[in-house]
């Protein structure tokens, strides 16, 4: 697969482990196997279209008693769901790659091989150049999301339909007799390369995933479970050029087991891409942890029991009531300390090229007070050290019947700066005295701290965000003023430190970049729980759009 397409999927992924960390409520399922085609099959219950309210899972992810239907997450995972589907059968690719019909080789090796001794001979099976037709046929017939009552692990199920789907490519076979019949059978083949297409009609996928909270792997927190692909159709059928009886017998036993290798494959490449960007998400050996319920405490320190605002609103949903998910506060803390803090201290990576430094709008404003006025212009301003954010807290708290959640995200930025060019124009001081001037200025900031409050609710017309608020405090603040009053260096910074110009500036700025935030972040929101498949730039590009932004962005500059 393209590295685009492979990281923007792998991203997608992992975003919907997070937004689904508010998980499922299955019907009942059943696996069997066939033993003709080595391969996992779902079974279909009614008739040939597919009864939507008779759908079937595998054995793992049966209901169970004491389990909860978490109508936040799930409407928010079937939003993606359906966007990614949509897209595909309206342009026929995702991220850039074509996807109707799917060159499998961006997606699986250039070549397929399979050796297997059976009907007393040793087949030799090799393909390539294969092509699958049908992808834009989908239709999501069921998702399914649940928790247990602690909230520690989380189930989530999608069931994929497909009228039909054909595979055509070239092949070539050999078969060398083998055992105690050797001197009996004569060598069989298909005589040189040849042309092939498997046909399939009213195929049905189920994507299956379990993330919980574990011990094991030298750790104690969030770890993918589970993560499984059943898969079943009505009728198969195989035409392979010249393929003779004897051989015609072995490709249906062979081509049960290259789908069952290929959709192994297939969890293994994810797998490895979760892996690549959050390695400890991925772990073979683990205990999964009980699942006792941390319910809400806010007279316990912590950064939300300073925060007022915060409080009151876990008060009003509930209080004592509501319970931590501790599930979705791992996760997101292990992405963000394993994937993104990776990517904000690579060099020119594109998350730290867009935030950091990150460009601010030119102010004009009029200062005045009993002491001094001007007109006050700034602009060619940058923030910088952005990319030194850490992620200071998360907190996710939950109502009992999964309806609602209330999140609080909290970034510290310990040392930033704010960079620009001033001018001061019909500036006086004591209302006679010419104290103007330009020049670069330079403000540090300390302590700087940014925090998000988002609360989500699933309504009879959807998902509805009640609040969303974006806060910035810091603890201490400095300037300097180059170029201004010239002689009296940093005399000058002094006095209009005293003054306040700097810090109405900074007050200012502060108000444009908490909106430039809080709208960036709603929009990061839209991207991710609306418009996943269009990808993270190309969506946020078309959210500025339809904000009234012209693209490419133009910055007014100093004139």
């Amino acid at each position: 697969m393209r590295e685009t397409g492979k990281e923007s999927f792998v991203v997608w992924v992992m975003v919907a482990i997070v937004a689904s960390l508010n998980v499922m409520g299955l019907q009942a399922a059943k696996i069997t196997n066939n033993a003709s085609a080595f391969a996992e099959f779902i079974e279909f219950d009614g008739d040939s279209d597919h009864d939507s309210d008779n759908m079937l899972y595998s054995e793992h992810f049966k209901t169970s008693s004491g389990r909860l239907r978490d109508s936040v997450g799930e409407e928010m995972v079937k939003t993606a769901w359906l966007d990614y589907i949509t897209r595909l059968n309206r342009e026929k690719k995702l991220y850039g790659l074509e996807i109707e019909p799917l060159q499998l080789s961006h997606v699986l090796d250039d070549e397929l091989y399979i050796s297997q001794t059976m009907l007393g001979y040793q087949v030799e099976l090799w393909m390539w150049n294969l092509t699958l037709h049908g992808l834009s046929g989908l239709s999501l017939q069921k998702l399914s999301l649940e928790r247990n009552a602690g909230l520690t692990d989380i189930f989530t199920s999608a069931l994929l339909d497909v009228d039909q789907l054909s595979l055509t490519g070239m092949y070539r076979m050999q078969g060398t007799s083998a055992g105690a019949l050797s001197w009996v059978l004569s060598d069989i083949s298909s005589e040189g390369d040849r042309p092939l297409s498997i046909n399939l009609t009213n195929v049905r996928v189920a994507a299956e995933l379990e993330v919980a909270l574990v011990t094991g792997c030298g750790q104690e927190g969030a770890v993918v479970t589970e993560l499984k692909f059943p898969f079943s159709y009505r009728e198969i059928d195989f035409k392979f050029e010249n393929i003779g009886t004897v051989l015609a017998t072995a490709v249906d036993i062979i081509g049960g087991l290259v789908i069952e290798r290929e959709r192994t494959n297939l969890v293994k490449l994810l797998k490895e891409g979760i892996a690549s960007e959050v390695k400890s998400l991925i772990c073979a050996d683990f205990l999964k942890l009980n699942a006792e319920a941390e319910h809400v405490d806010t007279n316990v320190i912590s950064p939300i029991y300073y925060d007022t605002f915060f409080k009151g609103i876990l008060e009003k949903e509930g209080g004592s009531d509501l319970i931590r998910d501790r599930l979705a506060e791992n996760t997101v803390k292990k992405i963000f300390h394993e994937s993104i803090r990776r990517h904000l201290d690579t060099s020119l990576s594109p998350l730290r090229t867009a935030l950091d430094p990150l460009k601010l709008f030119p102010l004009e404003f009029k200062f005045k007070n009993d002491l001094y006025s001007a007109n006050v212009e700034a602009c060619d301003a940058y923030v910088h050290n952005v990319k030194q954010a850490v992620l200071e807290d998360m907190y996710l708290a939950r109502d009992t019947s999964l309806n609602t959640s209330i999140l609080r995200v909290q970034f510290k930025v310990p040392v930033t700066w704010m960079s620009g060019f001033y001018k001061l124009r019909k500036a006086y001081l004591f209302t006679f005295i010419p104290a103007g001037g330009s020049g670069d200025f330079n403000v540090d900031l300390r302590d700087v701290k940014v925090s998000l409050t988002v609360v989500l609710k699933n309504t009879q017309q959807g998902l509805v965000m009640e609040h969303f608020k974006v806060d910035i405090g810091w603890q201490t603040i400095s300037f300097k003023f180059d170029g201004l009053w010239k002689g009296f260096g940093e005399i000058a910074d002094k006095v209009m430190n005293q003054l306040g110009v700097g810090g109405l500036i900074v007050e200012k700025q502060k108000r444009w970049i908490m909106g430039e935030i809080k709208t960036y972040l709603r929009g990061l929101a839209v991207c991710m729980m609306w418009s996943p498949s269009l990808g993270l730039d190309l969506c946020m590009r078309q959210f500025w759009i339809d904000l009234g932004w012209d693209y490419p962005w133009v910055y007014p500059d100093c004139d």
